[in-house]
């Protein structure tokens, strides 16, 4: 560069526990800088949700840049944005309008569902709203922000929010299901069946408090246990379709396009860690 610039490189996922970047300049002196929601949110390059580094680039500098990731189970993917000043703060306003809205939708259900509820006394509106509240708090914590503004130390908690919500969020999937349908009245071989999902979701919760090495594993078995949520409300569907049984047929359809993203979803994270995973081997054999 032939003028002083200062950018700032976004990378990473917010709920990524270490990232750490090393900048060597050309006198082969190496400074590092350290983000990701394992260490306290002040302890940052950069008071963001966001993993971003900020680079101070002089004039006429080059500088080599290695970066090392690590996570305890979570997805790593590692996007690479350069972004000026003017930049970063107009996209990181532009986020927190459509993040905003978009929380205040799913706050604003869940307290409609939680009134029909008290007026009514219909647990199907408690459930659903129930899960509303614990996806939103899933997604908020995907977001960072639940570590920006109610973990921020980095702490037991801020690692397992999570997957502590994408837990319960699953365990009302399958109340709100069940009791809409009616499952213990008609089917009783799936309702034993949600019992069980139940009982290993909370053994999966149980596992976060008991053995904190069983941690890695936690976020592909609560997908699978997701996975079985679903599937037995589909099953639940196709044998009251059979049967001639009384059903929702708006019920059906809004499972249905939840199935498809959920199956779409999954794809895209296995296909992107078995392309990270060619891509990775193929550089170590070959230094591509």
């Amino acid at each position: 560069t032939s003028e002083h610039l200062i950018y700032y490189l976004e990378t990473a996922r917010p709920i990524t526990d270490e990232v750490e970047l090393y900048l060597t300049d050309q006198t082969g002196k190496t400074v590092k800088q350290k983000s990701g929601d394992k260490i306290p949110f002040l302890n940052r390059v950069l008071d963001h949700r966001k993993t971003i580094f900020k680079l101070n680039l002089n004039a006429g500098d080059k500088v080599n840049a290695y970066m090392s990731l690590k996570s305890d189970g979570e997805v790593i993917s590692l996007p690479l944005v350069l972004r000026s000043s003017e930049n970063l703060l107009r996209t990181t306003y532009f986020e927190q309008l459509i993040f905003g809205v978009f929380y205040g939708i799913l706050i604003l259900a869940f307290i409609t569902y939680l009134f029909f509820f008290i007026a009514l006394g219909d647990w199907v509106f408690f459930y659903y709203g129930c899960y509303v509240i614990f996806i939103a708090l899933m997604q908020f914590s995907l977001d960072g922000y639940f570590y920006q503004y109610f973990a921020s130390s980095g702490g037991w908690f801020s690692q397992r929010a999570v997957i502590i919500f994408a837990a319960i969020s699953r365990i009302f999937l399958g109340k709100y299901g069940e009791v809409f349908l009616n499952i213990k009245k008609y089917i009783e071989k799936i309702f034993y069946a949600f019992r069980m999902v139940y009982g290993l979701l909370g053994l999966l919760l149980l596992s976060l408090l008991f053995t904190p090495s069983f941690l890695k594993f936690t976020y592909p078995l609560a997908n699978i246990f997701g996975l079985a949520i679903l599937a037995l409300i589909v099953l639940s569907l196709v044998y009251f379709n059979i049967k001639k049984l009384p059903g929702d047929k708006f019920f059906g359809i809004g499972i249905f396009f939840l199935f498809l993203g959920f199956l779409k979803i999954k794809y895209l994270v296995f296909n992107s860690v078995y392309s990270c995973s060619r891509k990775f081997y193929r550089s170590a054999i070959t230094g591509i």
